[in-house]
């Protein structure tokens, strides 16, 4: 993988999602293909999926969707420093998840765990406005999730960067 290491403040200035809503605590690595991210509050008590006390394995959806988001605002900023030219780069587009597939829980909720969740999405094909991945969430050596997502992006919306 290509680069290592991005910190919570970092990744929340690269997605649109704010404040409690900003689940990923670090990016560990990525490259052009995958990505690999942890979170460490599926048990906290005020997590804004929670809902009386369970996380339900089905959140695991998205944590992939905010991966797979940071995924795009880093291989768009890494097109746009190689090529400071390219209009189809630059800052990053608000994506919308169209589909979700081939979804399987393992577990039945993810706030019991007492690692943190490690997130990974791998991107099986895609272009500047639409991508499909594969994505994972782990918790230890235990997979809780796994499917596959269908990311469109849309050209004429810009998302919310710090």
């Amino acid at each position: 993988m290509m680069k290592t290491s991005l910190t919570k403040s970092e990744i929340a200035a690269r997605i649109p999602h704010g404040g409690p809503m900003c689940l990923l605590e670090r990016v560990v690595r990525w490259d052009n293909e995958k990505i690999q991210c942890e979170a460490i509050n599926h048990h906290a008590d005020d997590h804004p999926l929670m809902q009386g006390g369970i996380l339900e394995t089905l959140a695991a959806i998205e944590y992939a969707a905010q991966a797979m988001a940071m995924h795009g605002a880093l291989i768009a900023e890494a097109n746009t420093d190689a090529n400071a030219n390219a209009a189809s780069f630059g800052q990053p587009k608000v994506g919308y998840l169209v589909s979700v597939r081939d979804v399987t829980c393992y577990v039945a909720s993810l706030e019991s765990a007492d690692t943190p969740l490690v997130i990974i999405a791998s991107r099986l094909l895609g272009d500047a406005t639409q991508m499909m991945y594969a994505f994972q969430v782990h918790a230890g050596t235990s997979l809780c999730a796994e499917g596959r997502a269908a990311v469109f992006i849309d050209a004429n919306a810009t998302g919310i960067v710090g």
